[in-house]
């Protein structure tokens, strides 16, 4: 989700008196529903709880045309900001070059034949596409909606006959008018893919950062003061693009380019999730929010501008996902894992998931899931390795089987999560679930 669900809502509190009734409602609807638009939501969210802590906020005041933009901003020196803000996605390249679709297709293709998961070592090939201001790479594939017939009557039946006459290793290539793919399929290996980019940005007016910019610009016709676009990463490379090919053209490039045509839009706003890896054993990622402020060359008003940008970043919440992994997860129901799969253990005290304990009592998860989720195991199980080293046998367990009951239990509120820690604290042996003993002197 980009930020905690708890983060979230609490934008959404912020907003109480700031949008009307309705606009709230309409804005949680768009969160509550499951899909892909509810990055696009998310960063609405955040953005409007953030900049107006800077200024009067309006939202969607209607315009001569109208079009509403997402933001009215009259800050206190009396300067008066219009934007509106998008989210930008690769989606719609991906519908042309569906190579997620045929990789799941075709595992569902092994699964209906009793093939292992797993195995598939793929490559798909890509043919150039020339426009007059360049090029662009598209994999020679058919487009999504038509993916599930492809492998259905072409790959699917080559398999079958590979199966049939009793091949370990299966390989077959298709090249046609209708895609160029080689595939085989052998074992339990991971399963790969390989094929060229095809959603860098080689043309400077044909790619998704562009075609959202002009699409606002439309919407933005007619308004008054410092008009302006806040580009939100919805999981697109353009928005994300460095320049560092000799072949790619920057983000900022193209927002300049965009601004020398269109002098009507004063500033364009960047706002992306960056992420550094972190090389220290236990240590999570760090994600930040990076922005990039573009202004109309001698814009007067742009140091105002980087102010309030510089400043609306400092009241965003942190980011805890990164947008490659949100656009997953907003399409998935449920409200995502907490801290399932992690726990501490010192002496006689247990640290785990608050929510997955709440699973186990309520019923929604039985032991056996949570000692999966865990890497645990039961007496009665045979030990086992994993990587890392074998399975622990489960604490709970452990404990009542040495005769041990809780003597404490507190909860460790986590705001940075979606999740808290609930602990257990086990005391000595107790004669009500152990044998009797002769007591020490």
């Amino acid at each position: 989700m980009i930020f905690t669900r708890r983060d979230i809502q609490k934008c959404l509190n912020d907003l109480v008196g700031v949008l009307n009734g309705g606009q709230l409602e309409k804005l949680v609807r768009k969160l509550n529903r499951v899909g892909g638009h509810r990055i696009a939501s998310i960063w609405e969210t955040t953005i409007l709880s953030s900049i107006q802590k800077s200024g009067n906020l309006s939202h969607e005041i209607p315009l001569p045309s109208g079009r509403c933009p997402d933001i009215h901003l009259t800050l206190p020196s009396g300067l008066k900001i219009v934007a509106d803000i998008t989210s930008v996605s690769d989606e719609g390249l991906h519908e042309n070059n569906p190579i997620e679709d045929l990789c799941k297709e075709i595992e569902r293709v092994k699964s209906r034949l009793g093939l292992p998961v797993g195995g598939v070592s793929m490559r798909v090939e890509a043919v150039t596409e020339q426009f007059k201001d360049g090029e662009r790479t598209a994999l020679h594939l058919p487009h999504r909606k038509k993916i599930a017939d492809f492998v259905r009557t072409k790959i699917e039946p080559e398999i079958r006959r590979q199966i049939s006459e009793g091949q370990q290793k299966i390989s077959l290539l298709i090249a046609d008018d209708e895609a160029t793919v080689a595939l085989t399929i052998e074992g339990q290996r991971y399963s790969n893919a390989s094929y060229p980019s095809y959603n860098s940005t080689t043309i400077k007016q044909r790619n998704p950062l562009y075609s959202a910019l002009k699409s606002k610009k439309g919407q933005l016709k007619g308004a008054e003061g410092l008009v302006g676009i806040i580009v939100c990463d919805g999981g697109s490379s353009s928005v994300n693009a460095t320049g560092s090919s000799w072949n790619e053209y920057s983000a900022r490039s193209i927002i300049e380019d965009f601004l020398r045509q269109n002098s009507s839009i004063k500033f364009v706003l960047t706002i992306r999730v960056s992420e550094a890896n972190s090389f220290v054993l236990g240590h999570p990622s760090v994600r930040r929010l990076q922005l990039d402020l573009v202004c109309q060359k001698e814009l007067p008003e742009e140091d105002a501008l980087r102010s309030l940008f510089e400043n609306m970043a400092r009241q965003m919440p942190v980011p805890r996902m990164s947008v490659v992994n949100a656009r997953y997860r907003v399409i998935e129901t449920g409200y995502g894992l907490g801290k399932h799969g992690a726990y501490e253990m010192n002496g006689k005290r247990i640290k785990i998931s608050a929510r997955m304990i709440l699973e186990v009592l309520s019923g929604q998860r039985d032991v056996s899931s949570m000692n999966s989720m865990q890497k645990w195991r039961l007496a009665t199980d045979a030990p086992r390795n994993r990587p890392g080293g074998p399975l622990a046998l489960n604490p709970f367990e452990r404990n009542l089987s040495e005769g041990r009951l809780p003597v404490a239990v507190s909860v460790e509120h986590d705001d940075n999560d979606d999740d808290d820690w609930i602990i257990f604290e086990f005391g000595d042996i107790d004669t009500a679930v152990a044998n009797f003993y002769v007591p020490k002197k």
